[in-house]
């Protein structure tokens, strides 16, 4: 069977204020594309979120993150493009395109995972995280005309608790 690898980390970093300008960050998304994705999310999930986290568009911090997401593609059949670890958001450079979408629904799944860390939500796993995020990923895909990013079935799987499926060095 193949496995699907879903990033998590549980260092702490320091998230930035709602309204702080992340553009002084190199290589950040500036706060004020993120702040209205992230009231979406927090409406969504009925969680009021007062910090963003800071959200990178680079390929160097995501293989300093995770490794080589090529190397992990071909070992996993699962490329990775976006990862949460808390207060930051890690796009892949080479995936990232503020003006699609679809891509951008990659962003509104990370900002899940923020959401559900800033409201302190009890999960029964890691694993189960990502059935709320996939969700409202497509429910936003859905919103902006577009398909899902995966299916019912996909959901089920990736969020079941007795599969391991994080990945962490």
């Amino acid at each position: 069977m193949v496995r699907f690898f879903m990033v998590l980390f549980l260092s702490v970093c320091a998230a930035s204020p709602l309204n702080a300008a992340n553009e002084a960050d190199s290589g950040a998304v500036p706060a004020s594309f993120v702040a209205p994705l992230m009231q979406w999310v927090s409406a969504r999930m009925s969680i009021p979120v007062t910090n963003l986290p800071i959200v990178y568009v680079s390929r160097e911090r995501l293989i300093e993150k995770i490794g080589d997401p090529q190397r992990q593609a071909a070992q996993q059949a699962a490329i990775a493009r976006a990862l949460y670890v808390p207060g930051e958001v890690v796009m892949d450079d080479e995936f990232w395109d503020a003006g699609d979408a679809r891509t951008v629904s990659f962003l509104v799944h990370e900002l899940v995972h923020h959401a559900q860390l800033v409201g302190g939500r009890p999960y029964a796993c890691n694993n189960a995280k990502e059935w709320e995020a996939y969700k409202l990923q497509n429910m936003w895909l859905a919103e902006h005309g577009l398909p899902s990013a995966v299916d019912e079935r996909w959901i089920a799987h990736m969020s079941n608790c007795g599969v391991d499926y994080v990945y962490a060095r």
